[in-house]
């Protein structure tokens, strides 16, 4: 750097933000994501813009680095990954969900079948939500074209049980595949070939859209009675699921080692009646599939199966 000439490349480097260096590293993260944002909506104005949930989500820190750890640390994939989102949410109704499905006096066969709710809290004021996918009548489902409904519901479920915390929240999801012979005489079991043919192709399409849209929203995943199938349904559902889910994973053969489990994240008010507890909140009963959930028609709404990314 002889006569106190700037060498070219420091010359053109680009200038530092004025108070970038006034941010953590996390600040820092988000403003440079915000920027990248802005520059994919220039470069592509053909694309309708996001609503507001992308400025809130740009406001929440935990929200980013969800998104942020899903993309790997990358500022580009996490602002795709954020666009993406938000145009996925614009486009299906999905800020607007627990309004306009209350409303939709169609869906209400398939609200009254099936057999899921947010029975309560965990220990840390966290939502709880029950499925029971083992009550579900798989091949009548999905020869009446009713799994963009059934997907929807669940869509609709899981908006419920996050923004039923005033904080930031993430689920508990206890999903029990056991039904008894008691309970449902006629009811087809999962270890049946169609039955489980069904519940994969429904397992694929909503662990499709957690790994996009739900980046670490699910704080433990809690299998209860599954199939002996089971293993050989994950083993094909799994290549879709994000990556974080079978961390959260727990699988219990029986009902008994659930609940000991079950009453250390909860209290017995939250868990659900099937699995011992006492929890007071009305869960459908599921079972074969009545014409009423075959004859459904919700109002006209695009298809919640995701798009390939």
């Amino acid at each position: 750097m002889e006569g106190g000439v700037v060498p070219e490349a420091a010359a053109a480097a680009p200038a530092v933000h004025p108070w970038a260096n006034d941010l953590d590293d996390s600040e820092l993260q988000n403003w440079q994501i915000w920027e990248e944002v802005k520059r994919s909506i220039k470069r592509h104005p053909e694309m309708t813009p996001p609503t507001k949930w992308l400025d809130r989500a740009l406001e929440d820190n935990r929200l980013m680095q969800r998104f942020r750890r899903a993309a790997n640390g990358s500022i580009v994939g996490t602002a795709m990954a954020l666009l993406h989102t938000a145009r996925w949410r614009d486009r299906e109704g999905v800020n607007d969900i627990l309004k306009t499905w209350r409303s939709d006096a169609a869906v209400g066969a398939m609200q009254a079948y099936w057999p899921a709710c947010t029975s309560g809290k965990d220990r840390h004021d966290q939502p709880v939500l029950v499925c029971r996918l083992g009550c579900v009548d798989w091949q009548a489902l999905q020869a009446a074209g009713q799994f963009p409904l059934a997907l929807r519901h669940s869509v609709f479920l899981l908006e419920h049980a996050l923004r039923s915390h005033s904080g930031d929240s993430r689920v508990t999801v206890v999903c029990d595949l056991g039904t008894g012979r008691m309970e449902r005489p006629q009811m087809p079991r999962l270890c049946s070939a169609e039955q489980a043919s069904g519940c994969l192709d429904f397992l694929r399409a909503l662990f499709s859209t957690l790994r996009q849209h739900y980046p670490y929203r699910i704080k433990h995943l809690l299998v209860v009675r599954p199939p002996p199938n089971f293993w050989a349904i994950w083993s094909i559902a799994r290549a879709v699921a994000p990556s974080w889910l079978e961390d959260t994973m727990r699988v219990f053969q029986e009902v008994r080692s659930a609940q000991k489990a079950l009453l250390h994240m909860m209290s017995i008010e939250s868990v659900p009646a099937c699995l011992g507890g006492l929890s007071r909140v009305w869960m459908p009963r599921g079972g074969l599939l009545g014409p009423e959930v075959r004859a459904a028609k919700p109002s006209p709404k695009p298809s919640l199966h995701p798009r390939p990314s």
